[in-house]
């Protein structure tokens, strides 16, 4: 995956042969995206996964594609952290330290009444 952003146009420049070419229609766009601020709102270039803050996935039939497909690509581009939000399941897969096919850390936190608005949105670098 050259850059999140072009995720319809490329896979991933570590696999000869596949950067510049089009991705399948279900890996093109995460469902959130932060991203570091800066004051053109990437407007004069694509943002990086080093620019990623955390990236986002929600899924109800998907869980399965996006924990075995997406997860490692976002891991291999060096996406620092993913987060799959399993809606049947009702619980936050959370993977941090990308590593070369996986992440290095990995926790799941029950989605629930007592998980408060704050604790969701205390995203950082990390």
């Amino acid at each position: 995956m050259e850059e999140i952003h072009r995720m319809d146009t490329a896979v991933d420049p570590g696999v000869p042969g596949d950067a510049g070419q089009p991705a399948p229609a279900g890996l093109r766009e995460p469902d959130l995206v932060l991203v570091i601020p800066r004051a053109d709102f990437y407007a004069t270039s694509h943002r990086r996964p080093d620019q990623v803050l955390l990236l986002v996935e929600v899924a109800d039939t998907t869980v399965g594609f996006d924990r075995s497909v997406k997860a490692p690509l976002y891991a291999r581009a060096g996406v620092r952290e993913f987060w799959l939000v399993d809606l049947d399941g009702e619980l936050v897969q959370v993977h941090r330290e990308p590593a070369a096919e996986s992440y290095r850390s990995y926790n799941r936190k029950l989605w629930n009444r007592e998980m408060k608005r704050q604790r969701i949105l205390q995203v950082g670098p990390t």
